[in-house]
This record gives structure tokens, sequence and C-alpha cells, in this order.
């Protein structure tokens, strides 16, 4: 299982965000003075969002019905590490703790939430405009992260893959094993559109690992990890 969101920080610049009333409706009392006491108020309020809807995506595979509600999702760093700097949170929501990596640039920031240990876990980026000049609108953000999400199981080997969607919610069927050993998230926010795929180690017992690197793939951008968690 496997759950991840971005977030255009230039979105997150502007004056709605930056309220007063916008910060309480979305954070604990605790991060929305983290958030106040930070270097990058924008950024690290960016990194409290992020975090809480790729846990929300996480557990929304076994709580379906159950409504997002940010204030719910309550996000610590490790070792009181300033928002704004963080590469890895915990999330905690009635009592389940969730661990999220952290990604940043100076355009977006991205995590990625995992509870299960062993997994292999991979994700990739691409700037919608820069994939889908000609599209406009949610059709090009739709297409462009299931253009992403084809591609980055492509780049892992997995051929014999295929996106599907039961309901709103993507999985990942093989041809000869069916659903379920595949997990996968897509979010798109402002020019951004990101996959992530997760799928059970066969080396689970060793040491974490994460591992970076950035590809160029025709048109698009991607980055592409991997992590043991």
């Amino acid at each position: 299982m496997v759950g991840n969101d971005i977030v255009d920080i230039n979105f997150v610049d502007a004056p709605a965000y930056c309220h007063l009333r916008y910060l309480e409706q979305v954070c604990t009392p605790e991060e929305a003075q983290a958030v106040r006491d930070s270097a990058d108020p924008s950024r690290s309020l960016a990194v409290v969002w992020a975090s809480k809807e790729a846990t929300y995506k996480l557990f929304s595979r076994q709580l379906p019905r159950r409504c997002f509600v940010p204030r719910q999702f309550v996000t610590r760093t490790e070792n009181g590490t300033p928002l704004d700097f963080a590469s890895e949170a915990r999330v905690t929501y009635e009592g389940i703790e969730a661990r999220v990596a952290i990604s940043r640039t100076g355009q977006w920031v991205h995590a990625i939430a995992t509870l299960i240990e062993g997994q292999v876990v991979r994700w990739a980026i691409q700037n919608i405009e820069r994939g889908f000049p000609s599209h406009a609108g949610a059709r090009r953000e739709s297409d462009a992260v299931r253009f992403l999400a084809r591609q980055l199981l492509m780049m892992c080997g997995l051929e014999d893959a295929e996106l599907e969607f039961v309901g709103k919610m993507p999985t990942v069927r093989r041809k000869e094993r069916g659903r379920g050993e595949i997990g996968i998230s897509l979010s798109h926010h402002g020019a951004f559109a990101s996959a992530v795929i997760a799928w059970p180690s066969v080396e689970s017992s060793q040491p974490q690992q994460m591992n970076h690197r950035i590809l160029e793939v025709s048109s698009w951008e991607a980055v592409c990890s991997t992590c043991m968690v």
C-alpha cells in the first residue's frame, strides 16, 4: 500500500493559502505554530498538507468512505526537524502511524506515505505544461498523471502491468497475476503530476535504503527513487 501527494509551491504562495483561517483549518495548533515559526512558511505548509494528503490516500484504501479532515491527521517531524527542512515525517490518524518520505525542489513538495515494511517504492514527477501543452484544464491534468503512471510502470520493467480504475481508485492489474501485487497512487496539483508504485521486496530484511536519480525521457522530466520501508 502507498499514498502520495504533490504540492505546487506557486499555489501555496497565493493569498488564500496564507490566510490565518486557512492555516487553522488545515493544521493542528502545534502544526500551525511550527509553520509560523519556520523560515519558509509557504514551504512548511506545503510539507504539512502533502504529508496529510498522502497519508489519507494511503488509508483511504482501507477506509474508502471516510472524508478527508486534515486536522485529524497529526504530523510530526523526526527529531524536531523544522518543517521546511524535513525529509521524513510521521503522520498519525486514529492511533495508526504512517511513515512519510518528503522530497522538494524550488517548485514543488512531494510526499510518499507507507505502512508496510519491506516494500520497494518507485516514484516519478512530470511537468504537465511540458508534457501536455495542447490540452487544457482537468483533462490535461488527468491525461498527464495517467500517462506518467504508465511510463513509470514501463521504466520499472513491468510491461505486463496495466493501469485500471475501480471507481476513482487507481489500481494495477498484471496480466497473469490480477490486482493487488502492486500498489499505486496518483496526484496532480498546479503544474505538476506525480505517480508512485510499490510492491513487496524479496529482500525485506535488509536495512532501509534511499537512492535518487534524475531521468530525462522524451518531453517529460521524472525523478525516480527506490526505498525500502
